[in-house]
């Protein structure tokens, strides 16, 4: 049984750094020229352009404020409560950063701010919305969405959707993530 994915994190692989900077492939052009042929004929070409992309590592941190020892010793679950408090708003600042981040000063180049992503505006419902953007994208790129991320509130925001792989979208919107299966 395969799990739901619960955050946008679980729709992009990860792989440990060795250094401070990365490279990374990414596609910026692709023609389809798949089409059938008769046996022996010569096959027709399609071209993938790919782009390395130099980046370096940046760090996400806050530290808490001081709290009295003695509230700490007196209450044996509020380090564990603090520790996910702080753990769960530097996850959902990686995804704010990995979706909306400008590219300025010490913020991430997001989706939002990389070309070829998609725009949908709200529909007369969150539904509808989701159905649209999910057809501006299948449409734009040929591929089946598996899923998407959308936030749960502002419904009418404007939702911008992007391919992240051949079977992920993923819409962006600065707000706490929910998860959509198709």
């Amino acid at each position: 049984m395969t799990t739901r994915p619960t955050r946008l994190l679980n729709f992009i692989p990860t792989k440990a750094l060795t250094s401070n900077t990365f490279s990374f492939a990414r596609q910026v052009a692709a023609v389809n020229n798949a089409c059938p042929v008769p046996d022996l004929a010569v096959k027709p070409t399609s071209t993938y352009t790919f782009v390395d992309v130099e980046d370096r590592a940046r760090v996400l941190a806050h530290i808490s404020a001081p709290i009295a020892q003695r509230i700490l010793s007196d209450h044996d679950d509020l380090i564990r409560v603090i520790d996910d408090q702080m753990l769960r708003y530097l996850l959902e600042e990686l995804e704010d950063q990995i979706s909306a981040g400008d590219g300025t000063g010490e913020n991430f180049t997001g989706l939002l701010h990389t070309s070829g992503t998609l725009a949908t505006s709200y529909a007369t419902s969150i539904p509808a919305t989701l159905r649209a953007a999910r057809l501006q994208l299948e449409t734009a790129t040929r591929f089946r969405t598996r899923g998407s991320c959308r936030p749960p509130t502002s419904p009418r925001s404007t939702c911008s959707w992007t391919r992240r792989t051949a079977s992920t979208a993923v819409t962006s919107c600065r707000a706490s993530w929910a998860i959509c299966p198709w």
